[in-house]
């Protein structure tokens, strides 16, 4: 049986994702070249999962136009592309905690320790049964259960979407130069518009409807990079 990608997806994933991959590795090699040091390492670190969730999905994809589809592989592949994808977030939200607060205190250990309550709850969602649909009768497309799509919103909202909003605002209080403040601005647009990209990729999952995935696909192509773009031009080259 011959695969057919839809052409909005096929899109998303040969065009779109490419860009991201090729433009978030560039970031992070930028960002590592100028210092080495905790904040910018774990901005990087931002950049680098989201490229290498971005890479696994294509490698995902790629493997279904193959003649031997193994599907527990693309599953196990799929289940890394997604949680990649999601655990990328909280390096942003702890890098604004590096510049919100001191060194003593945001400890390295209290760093990891919101990582990892994060990237553990994140496992814990993924691998909740019968929420994510991958095989031949989907036409290797996966589809989350509109159930699915509410845990995602409530978890990453309430652990990402507004800690980093309400930090953010804090930011913009303690910074008095204009400079810093104009620098501040585009690089919270960058944050915002990057936050909303998952919002929309998990309804594209969802809501199989072909005008959104479109729309969607024309958004992302200058939402994903640009988002990534700002975020690194408000702050991250300064670093």
């Amino acid at each position: 049986m011959h695969l057919q990608i839809p052409a909005s997806r096929e899109f998303f994933i040969f065009i779109i994702q490419p860009i991201a991959i090729f433009f978030f590795l560039y970031v992070a090699f930028r960002i590592l070249r100028r210092n080495k040091n905790p904040i910018t390492l774990t901005l990087s670190t931002f950049y680098i999962l989201t490229a290498i969730g971005f890479t696994l999905n294509i490698v995902m994809v790629i493997l279904t136009l193959t003649i031997f589809k193994i599907e527990f592989l693309i599953l196990l592949i799929y289940f890394f592309t997604i949680y990649l994808i999601l655990l990328a977030p909280i390096f942003l939200l702890v890098f604004i905690l590096h510049l919100l607060y001191s060194a003593p205190s945001l400890s390295k250990k209290k760093k990891w320790i919101y990582i990892i309550i994060y990237g553990t709850l994140c496992l814990i969602i993924i691998l909740l049964p019968n929420n994510i649909i991958l095989n031949e009768s989907t036409n290797w497309s996966p589809i989350y259960s509109w159930g699915f799509l509410i845990v995602l919103y409530i978890f990453y909202t309430c652990s990402i979407f507004i800690p980093t909003t309400v930090n953010l605002i804090r930011l913009n209080r303690l910074f008095k130069n204009k400079d810093l403040k104009k620098k501040l601005r585009i690089f919270t647009l960058g944050i915002m518009g990057n936050l909303s990209t998952l919002y929309g990729v998990i309804l594209y999952n969802t809501w199989h409807d072909p005008q959104y995935r479109v729309v969607w696909s024309a958004i992302s192509l200058v939402l994903v990079p640009l988002s990534g773009f700002l975020i690194y031009y408000g702050i991250g080259q300064n670093l």
